[in-house]
């Protein structure tokens, strides 16, 4: 760190008594009783204190002098103290009489702070761009898992839900109509049985062929029978839908029938639990 001395007859100096308080009040008051013994404008000096006991000691020098200093130094002080302030650690009163503060700091130390002051905002800029592209990508993947979700929902929807007609509810509110049509339709008391039920009924619908694009017209379960009424393309598709129904583990066919109308063929099949004795509907 460069020092520089400033020559004795350059500087102006006073023993004061120590004022009460602290602070701003404080240093303001040594101001004042400063500006009372100094020969020049108050405005015109820069100032330093030192503390000493009861006392404090008071530097001066003119801001012209120290302005050519402020470039090439970071700290301005006494090159020596006068005879009469008869301090006992002359250095160290002298190291802490630094004039290079306040509006006379070296401008190394506004430069310094300057460029902390762009370093960060540039650190800024870059920690805004990062957080601005991540949260845009992980936007756009939510939207496009937002998108896939609608698909899939849209897709089941077709699979399941008759064609809508102009006045027809919403497919969601379509879809849960059928599920509480589908829930009162259970009967027996047995808690157990009717869960099973509705499993065995979710693992059909789960496993539903969607590229056989089937509207199923209805739907109606008890323990151990499920007879749906859906309409397919063409026989085709009715006899892989058949196929599908056919390699289920828990149900069997036990009827169906096919039939043909208007470019569609409306298929009817009941499905009997493999464990049960019901008999043709």
């Amino acid at each position: 760190m460069s020092i520089a001395q400033i020559p004795l007859e350059s500087c102006m100096f006073a023993k004061l008594p120590r004022p009460a308080g602290s602070g701003r009040e404080r240093h303001q008051e040594l101001v004042y009783s400063f500006e009372a013994v100094l020969p020049l404008p108050v405005v015109q000096c820069q100032m330093a204190f030192v503390d000493i006991g009861e006392y404090v000691i008071c530097c001066a020098c003119r801001k012209s002098d120290l302005e050519p200093l402020r470039a090439a130094h970071e700290r301005a002080i006494p090159s020596v103290l006068p005879d009469w302030l008869d301090s006992e650690d002359q250095a160290g009163v002298r190291d802490r009489l630094n004039l290079l503060t306040g509006d006379m700091q070296p401008l190394i130390q506004i430069q310094r702070r300057q460029l902390t002051l762009q370093l960060t905002t540039a650190a800024l800029l870059i920690i805004a761009a990062v957080v601005f592209f991540v949260t845009r990508h992980q936007s756009a993947q939510w939207s496009e898992q937002s998108h896939a979700v609608r698909d899939d929902m849209r897709a089941l929807y077709q699979s399941v839900l008759q064609p809508a007609t102009g006045n027809a509810q919403p497919h969601a509110i379509r879809f849960a109509t059928l599920m509480n049509q589908l829930g009162s339709t259970r009967t027996g008391a047995n808690q157990s049985a009717e869960n099973r039920l509705i499993d065995d009924f979710a693992e059909l619908v789960a496993g539903w062929p969607e590229d056989l694009e089937a509207q199923v017209r209805s739907v109606s379960l008890d323990q151990n029978t499920i007879r749906l009424e859906m309409s397919v393309l063409d026989n085709e598709r009715a006899l892989s839908m058949l196929a599908y129904l056919s390699e289920l583990d828990v149900w069997v066919v036990r009827s169906r029938d096919m039939t043909p109308a208007a470019g569609r063929v409306e298929l009817r099949v009941q499905l009997a639990r493999q464990s049960s004795e019901v008999t043709d509907a």
